[in-house]
């Protein structure tokens, strides 16, 4: 059997579906920009790994890299 329901209840059901519909887009572009992160710090492992075993200096990686200095 189906209730009708106040324009309170409404207003409360819809505020409560929007909320949910804001923290999963939310949950969605945190999970991305945390990927992203992760990637950023595997390519930067990669490259000083890299450095080092062919003995390249640190002035050189950042000219490689194209990091301007502090």
């Amino acid at each position: 059997m189906r209730r009708l329901h106040s324009p309170y209840e409404k207003s409360f059901i819809e505020r409560a579906i929007h909320l949910k519909d804001s923290a999963e887009g939310f949950d969605d572009y945190c999970l991305k920009e945390a990927l992203r992160h992760v990637g950023r710090r595997l390519h930067l492992y990669i490259y000083l790994h890299d450095a080092r075993r062919k003995h390249i200096r640190f002035t050189e990686l950042v000219r490689l890299l194209g990091v301007s200095g502090p």
